[in-house]
């Protein structure tokens, strides 16, 4: 049975090299998730049309509220000393002769088509 969207993370580092010349990486790029709309506000009484309208709705809800980035590390601090804790050597690694400005995880969802 299909899904009714996916849900992708990506974990990016925005950082300056020696060169002063700003570079975007993508760390880190999770697996396809697949996710199901559960129960969706409709009246059991609703005919097919009204019913297949209030799911695109509820989809495209879904789906807007999913699109969205989380910052980890921002103005040369870490958000949380959790983030610090799990992202730091991963960073270290990347960047070894560049500064960090920026790491964040960037979320994305689109419909099953």
């Amino acid at each position: 049975m299909g899904c009714d969207y996916y849900l992708q993370s990506k974990i990016i580092i925005k950082y300056r090299d020696e060169h002063n010349v700003i570079h975007k990486t993508t760390l880190y790029i999770s697996d396809l998730e697949k996710h199901y709309m559960g129960s969706y506000d409709y009246d059991s009484d609703d005919d097919y049309a009204t019913k297949s309208a209030k799911y695109e709705l509820a989809l495209e809800k879904a789906i807007r509220e999913l699109n969205y980035e989380k910052i980890l590390y921002a103005d040369d601090t870490w958000v949380k000393t959790s983030y610090k804790t799990n992202y730091e050597n991963m960073c270290l690694r990347m960047v070894k002769q560049g500064t960090m400005i920026k790491l964040y995880k960037k979320y994305s969802a689109w419909e099953r088509t």
